[in-house]
């Protein structure tokens, strides 16, 4: 009995004495971060102001809190409050912190940030709202080198996760009242999530992207990347390939907003795409952009690689009225074309398409508006050197639901080729094979 005793009586004492020892040490780490914190700030004789109303820091759990912290500017501008501020470092970070009051590398990091606020005084008042923010790394980071060296990757493997949850974003009024509605504030200006995975393996030269996911009422994606580099500099760093899946959706749901004689009325619809691709690119990340569209039209093309895509759009649309309409109506286009401005519909717009071992299948690319009909379908072989020495084996292309003015414009074209185009009742019906650049379309000699 008497040594149960003892050995409670041993086991109580070390833990009074790891609890004395993590609340002295952890009082001289914070009284050391605070004389560093405040010595920065002077010596980067910054505008900011930093307060807090304290700081603890736990060496057993190897965390760092402060508790209500406000970052503001003195002209007024800015002002940053979140409720917590949580970090939490490796313990031999930690103890190398309070020890000498910086890091000279760092090899883990945990930060929470909660209920931060952020707010702007300019020429528009804005505010955005985050109820949780979490970054995690892992790592090493050799911080003393970071100002020296131009290197973009280190030597080490890194991971890097971050989540944020419920960011809501408070608009200057003007923009509130151009939305109209606390529906439609409410899908533009919440995002219930945005979080992502990043890892990083210098021997295999590859950067993952994972589990990118947006979550919000208005927009939802999935997003999945992987790439591989070769440079270890800004100015040889060369992307070598790219492959990756994704998700994306867009939730209109007829939703409406603006005036039709003002600013135009617009109905917001659907859209739903996913694709896989994996492209081969061997692209420099400094250099010029195109000066033109056509070559940056070219580059694309070189570029593209092998993958799968399916995109459907449907229910959008846009109404005029009154003076708006009476003024657009002028316009050359409308004019030309007799398109009914007054209310302008995109009823369906889908693509699907695959490559594979250059070989392009479209299995569907159809318009329904109420501009225009079109029905694209058919497979192509692809010269990514030239693109005009692509192959068409079989493409088909449908026009349909013309304006009494493009059904004009039309038979002047025909009268001036001297013969009418191929048709399918009262659609115009394109059958092209041959070169992309000079295709042969069945029924016309051209």
């Amino acid at each position: 009995m008497n040594k149960k005793k003892i050995v409670i009586g041993v086991i109580l004492f070390l833990i009074i004495g790891l609890m004395v020892a993590n609340w002295y040490i952890g009082n001289m780490a914070e009284m050391k971060l605070e004389d560093r914190m405040t010595k920065e700030m002077k010596e980067a004789d910054s505008s900011f102001k930093l307060e807090y109303d304290d700081l603890t820091v736990n060496p057993i759990l190897a965390k760092v809190t402060y508790n209500n912290l406000v970052l503001s500017d003195e002209e007024g501008t800015v002002y940053i409050y979140a409720d917590k501020l949580t970090t939490k470092l490796s313990y031999s970070d930690l103890f190398e912190l309070g020890k000498k009051g910086k890091l000279k590398e760092l090899h883990t990091l945990d930060i929470n940030l909660s209920n931060l606020n952020l707010e702007v005084y300019e020429d528009m008042v804005y505010a955005i709202d985050f109820e949780d923010i979490d970054l995690n790394f892992e790592g090493l980071i050799p911080l003393q080198h970071l100002e020296k060296e131009a290197q973009v990757f280190s030597g080490e493997k890194q991971q890097l996760s971050l989540a944020v949850n419920g960011l809501k974003l408070d608009l200057p009024i003007a923009f509130k009242e151009m939305l109209g509605s606390s529906e439609l504030e409410q899908k533009f200006t919440e995002v219930d999530e945005i979080s992502f995975d990043i890892s990083y393996n210098p021997n295999k030269k590859e950067i993952s992207i994972q589990n990118y996911k947006i979550d919000s009422p208005l927009v939802v994606a999935n997003v999945s990347e992987v790439f591989h580099y070769s440079g270890d500099r800004l100015e040889n760093l060369t992307i070598k390939d790219l492959s990756g899946a994704g998700d994306f959706e867009f939730r209109g749901n007829g939703m409406q907003f603006g005036e039709a004689s003002t600013v135009g009325r617009y109905t917001l619809g659907n859209i739903k795409s996913s694709s896989e691709f994996n492209n081969n690119l061997n692209q420099r990340i400094m250099k010029e952009a195109p000066q033109d569209i056509k070559t940056a039209w070219v580059e694309s093309w070189k570029n593209l690689g092998e993958g799968k895509a399916d995109f459907k759009l449907e229910g959008f649309k846009v109404e005029l009225d009154g003076q708006l309409k009476e003024r657009l109506s002028y316009h050359p286009l409308v004019l030309m074309t007799g398109i009914d401005i007054s209310e302008i519909a995109l009823d369906n717009w889908e693509i699907s398409y695959s490559i594979e071992d250059n070989n392009m299948d479209i299995d569907k690319w159809k318009l329904d508006s109420s501009i225009i009909d079109l029905d694209i379908s058919g497979d192509l072989n692809i010269n990514k050197d030239n693109i005009k020495l692509s192959q068409i084996n079989d493409l088909e292309v449908r026009i349909g639901d013309l304006t009494p003015n493009m059904k004009m414009i039309l038979k002047r074209f025909e009268m001036r080729l001297g013969q009418e185009f191929p048709s399918d009742g009262e659609d115009i019906l394109l059958e092209l094979s041959g070169p992309l650049g000079k295709p042969n379309i069945k029924g016309l000699d051209i």
